[in-house]
């Protein structure tokens, strides 16, 4: 196979149609001192500098950190605007400009999974690193080459998906409060129905708007296998999503105060909204917004079977093979991926959530993975089902066929490039 003719192809592919841009921002996790260790590495060179291009500067602790290893390297970081990011680092590999390192959101995996221009770093000297022994294989799952067997990136920051609700409202309402026993209840559809009906004539609920469990799937969900199949029609879920979402808008099961105005604040402090889905960073906002109601709130699975990895705001590191500074730049992702292990396997002051350890909890998600994994054709289903769910908030009904209309639109926009990416990668 021709590699350069490849990667050619399917930069064609990604440079064709519009990209839609990422709604939140990252709330990140104040990263801890992990280790002051010296490095010979660097200490003789006065002239190093290591290039980092990103979305957003919000990374400075891992600079601190390497800085005090390596003191004599410079790391420059160059923010990007988020709405030209995509075409900048594809131009750049292309024209062979390229920063050491690429910051690259989950949500953008895909449109750099099937190109030529990185490193594998599952391949030697990389493959070696203790880092490799730390990191869970499904969650590095998702940072594989599309087109090629090997590793893209490694992740610097991953949120699971999560259900933090209210124990005390559950428990007096005569629902589970434990959160594996509430797991268990909510994957049923009927279950999660009734207590929604039930809790709403006590004036509780249980989503701010009808569509919220549909924008969290779509966020932390990959919408094709390896093999290029559309996952989001897989058994039932996502068409049993939508007969929720129909039947929360006909019943008015929701509060319809967005969590992020003062409204839903005031929700949550009154105890009308009484269980909130956010990725994992929802913990400090909680803390925040409500701190007298410590001791009230437990965390647990996402209802209705929905997991995965917050794709808006996990990103990762990968390495141009363009680098001249290939090994200072493998240091600076070793000292991220420490730096995500770090925020996850150290105890923290759970007394918010009951004694409840939702670090070891959280962990045990990002140690599940999810299911599909990133590919080039990933852009297209993102948009149809942002267009879908837009136009739905904007008045469009809620019916049987919205889910299949979506699904028809993303296999005929694919059909072709499917069956050519599937030709080239096994030619």
């Amino acid at each position: 196979m021709n590699v350069f003719r490849l990667s050619m192809i399917v930069v064609i592919i990604f440079l064709s149609g519009c990209h839609v841009q990422e709604q939140f921002e990252y709330f990140g996790y104040n990263a801890a001192q992990l280790s002051n260790a010296d490095s010979e590495l660097g200490k003789d060179e006065t002239t190093n500098t290591l290039t980092i291009w990103t979305r957003e500067y919000d990374f400075q602790h891992l600079v601190e950190q390497y800085n005090r290893k390596f003191p004599n390297v410079t790391v420059e970081v160059v923010e990007i605007n988020r709405h030209e990011l995509v075409n900048k680092y594809l131009n750049s590999l292309i024209e062979q400009n390229t920063p050491d390192l690429y910051v690259i959101l989950d949500k953008d995996l895909g449109e750099f999974s099937g190109i030529d221009g990185f490193e594998n770093l599952m391949e030697e000297p990389y493959s070696k690193s203790y880092i490799f022994n730390r990191l869970p294989e499904p969650l590095l799952k998702q940072y594989q080459f599309f087109m090629k067997d090997g590793l893209l990136s490694i992740p610097m920051s991953a949120f699971p998906y999560v259900t933090y609700y209210r124990s005390d409202i559950l428990e007096n309402a005569g629902f589970p409060s434990d959160p594996e026993l509430l797991a268990e209840f909510m994957k049923d559809t009927d279950n999660w129905l009734e207590m929604s009906t039930a809790l709403k004539e006590k004036n509780h609920y249980l989503i701010d708007g009808v569509l919220q469990l549909l924008f969290s799937a779509n966020r932390s969900t990959n919408y094709f296998d390896e093999q290029l199949n559309y996952t989001m029609a897989e058994d039932g879920q996502f068409q049993s999503l939508f007969e929720v979402s129909k039947f929360s808008y006909e019943h008015n099961l929701a509060s319809h105060k967005n969590l992020w105005s003062e409204d839903g604040k005031e929700a949550l402090r009154t105890g009308e909204l009484a269980m909130v889905h956010l990725a994992s960073y929802g913990e400090f906002h909680l803390q925040n917004w409500v701190p007298e109601q410590a001791g009230k709130w437990r965390v647990t699975r996402m209802p209705l079977g929905l997991e995965g990895i917050e794709k808006e705001t996990g990103k990762s590191l990968a390495m141009s093979s363009s680098s001249q500074n290939k090994e200072l730049a493998w240091e600076f992702i070793e000292i991220a991926a420490e730096s995500l292990l770090y925020s996850y396997t150290t105890e923290t002051d759970s007394s918010f959530f009951g004694t409840q350890d939702t670090n070891n909890f959280y962990w045990e998600l990002i140690n599940e993975g999810m299911r599909g994994q990133p590919t080039p054709l990933d852009r297209y289903a993102y948009d149809y089902w942002e267009l879908g769910l837009y136009q739905v908030v904007m008045g469009s009904p809620i019916n049987e066929s919205t889910f299949s209309v979506i699904e028809d639109q993303v296999n005929e926009r694919i059909k072709r490039d499917k069956q050519a990416l599937l030709k080239l990668r096994n030619d």
